[in-house]
């Protein structure tokens, strides 16, 4: 839910987005029934997550994902990392599943820190 709140409040500028990111159209062809909130009516037809992420405008996001991720498939993360405009995404990619890394976690620290200095 970072992405989409960074996408439509303009009053956050920075969002770290930890093994949560991937496309309507991914979990379909990867068979995952996911979160219900994922299922935005008219997302997928407006441009699924990468048209959200084209939305960030003046805002810093961070996003980490694991190669393996059984709920977040690569192909779509990569799909909406595609979508961000440049210098909005910094990435964090690591062998693994759906966690949260040591070094995942001091670049999203840093991250913060970083935003409000």
């Amino acid at each position: 839910m970072a992405l989409f709140s960074l996408a439509f409040d303009v009053r956050l500028s920075a969002g770290v987005v930890s093994c949560g990111v991937g496309t309507v159209a991914s979990f379909a062809s990867h068979r995952i029934k996911h979160n219900p909130a994922w299922f935005v009516p008219g997302l997928t037809a407006a441009g699924d997550l990468p048209a959200v992420a084209r939305a960030l405008e003046g805002q810093r996001v961070l996003v980490t994902a694991g190669s393996a991720d059984p709920w977040f498939p690569i192909d779509g993360v990569r799909a909406v990392l595609a979508g961000f405009g440049l210098g909005v995404s910094d990435t964090y990619l690591f062998d693994g599943g759906h966690q949260l890394p040591a070094g995942a976690m001091e670049l999203a620290c840093s991250h913060f820190v970083d935003a409000i200095s």
